[in-house]
């Protein structure tokens, strides 16, 4: 990133924060919903607002760099934590050019966490993502979060990423085995409803897939969010609603 990119990013930063602006997501809740990229308790500060609004219309890669330097620059685990968050999230996205440069930042973060504590969950999950995109290391990724599921069996996060990754295998069956653990540890996270509609639809088993759907659509208030769902299952699976929220 060039300097003077940087600069209008720390401006605009605190532009956000003098004014309170705290609710910025409300305008995106719909990728944030698909993204992943909910803050604890639903609430976000003004900078993390900015960050999702980033990651949505602006530079994904530039969001990473801003949450990744108030990190390193707080030196707090949960701005850690939150960095790993939307840098996972930012991952997902596709055609990104920057996903390289978000990948070894997210690296070096993880690797700065466990060098101070071997048993961070979070940079623990975040290091195996990092393992299972690098070329020669997903096994070894895998395999780390295998073994946090021997002291954490319950953890939402590990098994919804070894869900993820036995979709990218084609391993659906598996999938659904990790989503519904998942779901039963946390029954609710509406991502984790999500992948598990979705799981049923790529099986084609469209009444399971209905289920789930009218599952996250009963939970679910926005109707922006809720058109974007939609749309989504009827474009790729030929899925529509049975629920009128």
């Amino acid at each position: 990133m060039k300097q003077k990119e940087k600069e209008e990013l720390y401006k605009e930063l605190e532009i956000f924060k003098k004014n309170s602006i705290e609710k910025l997501s409300d305008l995106d809740k719909n990728y944030h919903q698909l993204l992943r990229l909910r803050f604890e308790n639903g609430q976000t500060s003004a900078a993390d607002s900015l960050f999702s609004f980033w990651m949505r219309f602006k530079n994904p890669t530039m969001a990473c760099l801003a949450i990744a330097e108030r990190a390193q620059n707080s030196g707090n685990k949960e701005d850690y934590h939150s960095a790993f968050e939307v840098m996972q999230a930012a991952l997902d996205l596709p055609d990104d050019e920057g996903q390289s440069y978000i990948l070894l930042t997210l690296k070096e973060l993880a690797e700065k966490t466990l060098a101070s504590d071997s048993m961070d969950i979070e940079a623990q999950v975040a290091m195996a993502i990092v393992e299972t995109r690098s070329e020669g290391m997903p096994m070894q990724g895998i395999l780390r979060l295998k073994r946090i599921l021997e002291y954490d069996p319950q953890n939402v996060k590990v098994l919804v990423q070894l869900g993820h990754f036995s979709i990218m295998s084609g391993k659906y069956d598996k999938a659904l085995e990790r989503y519904l653990s998942a779901y039963e540890a946390d029954s609710s996270d509406p991502s984790t409803i999500f992948y598990l509609a979705e799981t049923y639809a790529r099986l084609s088993k469209p009444d399971d897939a209905l289920h789930w759907l009218n599952k996250l659509l009963i939970r679910e208030k926005n109707k922006e969010t809720l058109q974007s769902i939609l749309t989504y299952f009827k474009e790729n699976y030929n899925i529509e609603k049975t629920h009128n929220p």
